[in-house]
């Protein structure tokens, strides 16, 4: 689920693969989906802060 886009420059092609609020909201419902009790999450991009209301919302966090 999580999008992508290709381009090429100077003869080579790229493919470059991003998160947005959907790839995530996908990502975060396979803890449901498998009956996991908890997961580790580290985002370094913290300035997305759609992600952190999607997680707030999705989840029962206990920070430490």
């Amino acid at each position: 689920m999580s999008p992508y886009f290709y381009y090429e420059k100077d003869g080579l092609y790229h493919e470059v693969w991003f998160e947005d609020v959907r790839s995530l909201q996908a990502k975060f419902a396979l803890v449901e989906e498998f009956g996991l009790r908890g997961m580790g999450y580290w985002q370094i991009m913290q300035l997305f802060r759609a992600n952190w209301l999607l997680f707030a919302d999705t989840f029962w966090i206990r920070k430490g």
